[in-house]
């Protein structure tokens, strides 16, 4: 990564934190250029109902790695059964608005 662009992302991770809980605030990059931060996210089950959890994810985490996460989360009792299909999508709550393009990891449990 060029100075400049580390310099802009620092500044970029620096305005992020100073509207953030500390919870939600992102670490600042190591000498590798990772960082991490907590996210939240939310699962819809069968019945409509709501399920939300936080995770410490890094910037180097993959798709696949983050979703089996999330169903190691979400459903713990479904780690050993059939391969499910899952997706992330991303949600807007100052618009209300759902991006209907997910994304689609490959991956063991995690083929779409």
């Amino acid at each position: 990564m060029k100075p400049a662009d580390n310099y802009n992302l620092l500044q970029r991770i620096r305005e992020w934190n100073a509207t953030r809980l500390d919870l939600f605030k992102i670490s600042e990059p190591n000498k590798r250029n990772e960082f991490h931060g907590v996210v939240r996210f939310f699962f819809q089950g069968d019945d409509m109902k709501y399920q939300a959890k936080c995770l410490r994810i890094s910037n180097t985490s993959t798709a696949c790695q983050l979703v089996n996460t999330l169903v190691d989360k979400f459903h713990p009792d479904l780690k050993m059964l059939t391969a499910g299909r899952y997706a992330l999508y991303e949600y807007s709550s100052s618009t209300g608005e759902h991006f209907n393009k997910p994304m689609k990891p490959e991956g063991d449990r995690t083929t779409i």
